[in-house]
């Protein structure tokens, strides 16, 4: 079909099974693809050290934060509350010239 127009057929596209029989082995034993199946395990585990590590400095990181923080954040909510209740009664006393301030 495409001979015609100066190209050649693909002979991969011919005998697909021959060529998969001949190269698939050679293929399979070559070093290169025992390196790249070494590189990947060991990215793979490399990686997943490293989620695991993320994943517990993000759960000390947030545990942390709720034992000291929360209770500070309650702390200044209730001396915020002390001050606008003192500063009501001041201006009750006195008849309002200290809650203008």
């Amino acid at each position: 079909m495409d001979e015609h127009l100066g190209m050649r057929p693909d002979p991969l596209q011919k005998h697909p099974r021959r060529f998969s029989k001949k190269i698939k082995p050679a293929v399979m034993a070559s070093d290169a693809l025992t390196y790249g199946k070494t590189a990947l395990n060991k990215t793979k585990s490399v990686l997943w050290k490293l989620a695991k590590s993320t994943g517990k400095a993000a759960w000390i990181t947030a545990t942390s934060g709720l034992i000291l923080l929360v209770p500070l954040i309650i702390e200044m909510d209730r001396e915020q509350q002390l001050v606008e209740f003192e500063t009501q009664q001041l201006g009750a006393l006195t008849g309002g010239s200290a809650a203008a301030k």
